[in-house]
């Protein structure tokens, strides 16, 4: 059975219903505007005069062969380079007769030659850490100052600097 209000709350309810659906379908094409990117507007480019491209270059390369010049090994390190690859062969020849000596039960006298032996390997290898150890120290200061490019108080940089200090 039905009622005599049923036909107004049906009303209602298609009312209510075509309201979510106008609400749903709005919101929808809400998203769909929202999603798609609006175009940026593209920057305007930062022109850069040639005469000061050709400058810094020159500059940079300069600079590049200042630090490429300061960064050279020195003669010590160079004979240390050229003797590591002898000395290593050396050690592990002497460390493979050493083993076999000590697995035979070597006498007194043997054991005190090894012992002076790898005393003097150590030593050796002691003053070249610190002769290379010296050179990177000496070597990263160097870098370390150079990094910054030329001098700030060149007549080149102190003219950039008045050039760009002027109103356009």
């Amino acid at each position: 059975m039905r009622s005599a209000a049923a036909p107004g709350a049906r009303t209602v309810g298609v009312v209510v219903l075509a309201t979510l659906l106008a609400v749903a379908a709005g919101t929808g094409r809400g998203i769909a505007q929202e999603s798609t990117p609006t175009p940026a507007p593209s920057p305007t480019p930062v022109v850069i005069p040639v005469p000061e491209i050709a400058s810094a270059a020159e500059e940079t390369t300069a600079w590049r062969r200042t630090i490429e010049s300061t960064l050279q090994p020195t003669a010590d390190v160079q004979a240390i380079d050229v003797a590591l690859t002898e000395r290593g062969t050396r050690i592990e020849g002497r460390l493979r007769d050493h083993i076999a000596a000590l697995e035979a039960g070597p006498a007194l006298r043997a054991l005190v030659n090894m012992t002076a032996a790898w005393q003097n390997e150590r030593l050796t290898l002691t003053r070249w850490t610190q002769t290379l150890t010296t050179h990177a120290t000496i070597s990263n200061g160097r870098s370390r100052s150079s990094r910054h490019g030329p001098a700030a108080g060149t007549p080149r940089s102190s003219r950039r600097a008045r050039r760009t200090r002027r109103p356009r």
